[in-house]
């Protein structure tokens, strides 16, 4: 991984960055005697993430040691007919989009690997969905399903450079064991995803408002924008060439956001907050 470090990501194309990253976690998976890896899927940066981890197991001859579950509703829907639920799709063609849409072409990705839908806690609770991987990594995927003594699973997280910076990241997110995406950009990720013919609804999708996540309408219509505006504060992209890119306007704007989501949760860099040694 040393060599991804010394050169920004925005200088890589998306195959150059998901052959390395494939190539690291081989390297730690084998040095660190990972068992197996457990993602839980909900958008593009977590499908980005298990395609990674399945093919790095592929490669060391385990593909079934890689779990992605996905917290939501399962389709098709148990309390409807095939009918009912096809028409609610021509209306909605976002209808459980994870679930019929994502995980079956993950299954088609990587066919070895598991992928399991769970209903059974209040999916729309974070912090219940983080409990519930981390409780599937050690127990299983449910209770009549246990893992065999040596079937535990190393959560992964998903977080991106965009939300690092941002702080639009869970804090229980900071207590997986690997963090593959962390020096990429959401428009890298994005690319990548792309590149790899991810559905074009999780492409969408992460372009839609969703509060919950950090993405406002500013943020949400302009992602390449804010991650050049990082880009630059991290000091991999120079000022005249941000501000040829973006519009004034729309620049001093997105400036705006960057720097009220930074003081809104620029907590998060200094937690756990511990007493001085001695």
């Amino acid at each position: 991984m040393e060599l991804m470090k010394a050169t920004p990501a925005v200088n890589r194309s998306p195959q150059y960055l998901f052959d390395g990253l494939v190539a690291w976690l081989s390297d730690v998976i084998v040095d660190k005697k990972a068992p197996g890896l457990l993602v839980g899927i909900s958008g593009t940066d977590s499908v980005l993430a298990f395609l990674l981890c399945a093919r790095a197991f592929a490669q060391l001859g385990r593909p079934e040691r890689v779990l992605g579950i996905h917290y939501g509703l399962p389709f098709p829907p148990t309390d409807k007919t095939p009918e009912e639920a096809a028409r609610i799709v021509s209306i909605n063609p976002s209808y459980r989009w994870v679930a019929r849409v994502v995980m079956p072409w993950l299954q088609t990705q990587a066919p070895q690997s598991q992928l399991v839908v769970d209903d059974t806690i209040d999916f729309t609770c974070d912090h219940q969905r983080w409990a519930a991987l981390f409780k599937s990594s050690l127990n299983g995927t449910a209770r009549t399903e246990m893992l065999t003594d040596s079937g535990h699973y190393w959560v992964v997280g998903t977080r991106n450079a965009t939300e690092t910076a941002l702080g639009t990241y869970a804090n229980l997110s900071g207590a997986v064991s690997l963090q593959p995406l962390i020096h990429l950009w959401k428009s890298d990720v994005l690319a990548m995803c792309k590149w790899l013919g991810v559905p074009q609804l999780a492409l969408d999708k992460s372009r839609q408002v969703d509060c919950d996540c950090g993405r406002y309408d500013l943020a949400a219509d302009h992602i390449e924008e804010v991650d050049l505006i990082l880009k630059h504060r991290a000091g991999t992209f120079s000022r005249a060439a941000l501000v040829a890119a973006v519009p004034a306007e729309l620049l001093r704007n997105l400036e705006a956001f960057v720097d009220d989501q930074c003081r809104y949760a620029g907590f998060k860099k200094q937690i756990p907050y511990c007493p001085p040694a001695g």
